[in-house]
């Protein structure tokens, strides 16, 4: 890499190089209190509750798949993430991901049901969403809306999950624990999303979205 895209890099990132031994820790006016009990790996999921988030889709992108069974059907999937508004709070600026998909069961469809919510869930927004007849299509109205991060609500839950398959064998995810309240109290007024399960070890909760309403 030449030096001019090097520092093209840095610039982009904010930062540059340093010589830690021209560093004088004496002359830093920031000062730090370091808990060597934290564990900063362990970070807590947002509450269990109704949040005002941020939707978008990851950049992962889409996946074209074909459901199991005699007569398969073909769909794209993706993955979303809500990002808390919860500004002043300790839930500001959380994360919560969803992995939803194009496939339709007797007329009903998670991604279509965001995609109303997304754009206000009026009976107008409910027709047009409607109207789509292809799972392309919605999948492309679905890019074109979360493109511009609408807000939403969303209603999640703690839960810890775990694959209790054997090595090599297909993925068959227990559930552990759920509910923010059933897990071990942290000491500090709050929950530790961290469970021991038996012959696993320690599980770490996710936030769960449970549901999806407009932003009103």
């Amino acid at each position: 890499m030449s030096e001019t895209a090097t520092a093209t890099e840095q610039e982009k990132q904010g930062a540059i190089a340093v010589d830690l031994d021209n560093l004088d820790g004496n002359l830093v006016q920031e000062h730090i209190e370091i808990d060597p009990n934290a564990n900063p790996m362990i970070l807590s999921p947002v509450d269990d509750g109704k949040h005002r988030v941020k939707l978008s889709i990851t950049e992962d992108g889409w996946k074209a798949k074909d459901t199991e069974g005699a007569s398969p059907r073909a769909y794209l999937g993706c993955k979303i993430q809500g990002v808390v508004i919860a500004e002043g709070t300790k839930n500001h600026n959380k994360r919560v991901f969803k992995s939803v998909n194009t496939l339709v069961f007797d007329g009903k469809s998670e991604l279509a049901y965001i995609l109303a919510k997304a754009l206000g869930d009026t009976p107008e927004v409910r027709a047009e969403v409607g109207r789509i007849t292809n799972y392309v299509d919605l999948a492309k109205k679905f890019r074109e809306v979360l493109a511009g991060e609408p807000i939403v609500q969303v209603t999640t839950k703690w839960s810890a999950r775990y694959n209790s398959a054997p090595k090599d064998a297909k993925a068959k995810y227990v559930t552990a624990l759920s509910g923010q309240r059933n897990f071990p109290q942290d000491g500090q007024g709050g929950y530790s999303p961290i469970v021991a399960v038996k012959g696993v070890g320690d599980v770490q909760a996710l936030a769960e979205i449970q549901d999806y309403f407009a932003d009103r």
